[in-house]
């Protein structure tokens, strides 16, 4: 709820894309972890998404992003618009491997 978040915390979830695969990505620019910043190192998702009744896929996939006294509008705009395009790479990946892989296991060796 807006009464009981944090103002410069933010936790988004991408259905069908493990958090690994956008942690990857964002962090060779943006720092972001999964999880609380008590379980960043876990591959558990945060304990509060899963008080939040989350549903687990997304509580798996969530990403946090914390904000700086900083932090500029400029610099939150750049972050969503690489958000934008690592998603859509990611999505694009997948859609490849998913064609290539529906005849995959049919092959003799």
């Amino acid at each position: 709820s807006v009464e009981h978040r944090l103002p410069h915390v933010t936790n988004i979830s991408f259905k069908n894309i493990p958090a690994g695969s956008m942690i990857g990505s964002i962090n060779k620019e943006i720092a972001v972890s999964s999880g609380s910043a008590c379980t960043s190192a876990s591959m558990e998702p945060s304990y509060v998404l899963k008080a939040m009744h989350v549903e687990d896929e997304l509580a798996y996939n969530s990403i946090r992003f914390s904000l700086g006294r900083s932090t500029t509008a400029e610099e939150i705009n750049y972050v969503v618009q690489k958000i934008k395009e690592i998603y859509h790479d990611i999505r694009k990946r997948q859609s490849e491997t998913e064609s290539v892989g529906i005849n995959a296991g049919t092959e003799s060796y």
